[in-house]
């Protein structure tokens, strides 16, 4: 977790989950400015943090094609945020599993990756897969039934195919 302070005051929080502090790939599962500091650089120099300290990192995006907002903030201006600091998608097919018992799963989402460098068209599906499967495992899906066996099945080659966030 890397808090942002204003003096002592926090105005922003990113939080990374990683199995180990040495792993391949890690989640980006929050990131947040306090709302009367958004467009003030805050979120932005936690991604700069966030890429310089790499590894690869995923991120969960909520595709702005099929969510509006729902309060806390615009999934269009999101996604604009994400693609200034470079974040791209992996071209799978990415739920977000749910994030307690009794949750629902969350459909229409991406899976930005972001990557100490310029993200890359291809990136290792192995390191990508192991991470998923263990979060998805976590989080009580069944690996063995859609959405979670197709979103591993397309991480089955040796590399996965890497696009550009959606455009408004």
């Amino acid at each position: 977790m890397v808090v942002a302070l204003d003096g002592t005051k926090p105005v922003g929080v990113s939080v990374v989950d990683a199995v180990a502090p040495d792993a391949p790939v890690a989640l980006l599962s929050y990131l947040a400015s306090h709302p009367v500091r958004r467009a003030g650089g805050v979120g932005s120099r936690l991604m700069e943090r966030l890429r310089a300290r790499g590894p690869m990192l995923l991120i969960e995006i909520e595709d702005p094609r099929a969510h509006a907002d729902r309060g806390f903030g615009d999934p269009w201006r999101r996604i604009e945020f994400y693609r200034r600091h470079g974040v791209r998608a992996l071209d799978v097919p990415f739920f977000q599993p749910p994030v307690a018992p009794g949750r629902p799963r969350v459909e229409g989402m991406l899976l930005g990756v972001l990557t100490p460098g310029p993200v890359p068209e291809r990136v290792a599906a192995a390191p990508v897969r192991a991470y998923l499967t263990d979060y998805l495992r976590g989080s009580g899906e069944d690996l063995d039934q859609p959405p979670a066996s197709t979103l591993l099945a397309a991480l089955t080659g040796p590399t996965v195919r890497v696009v550009d966030l959606p455009a408004a």
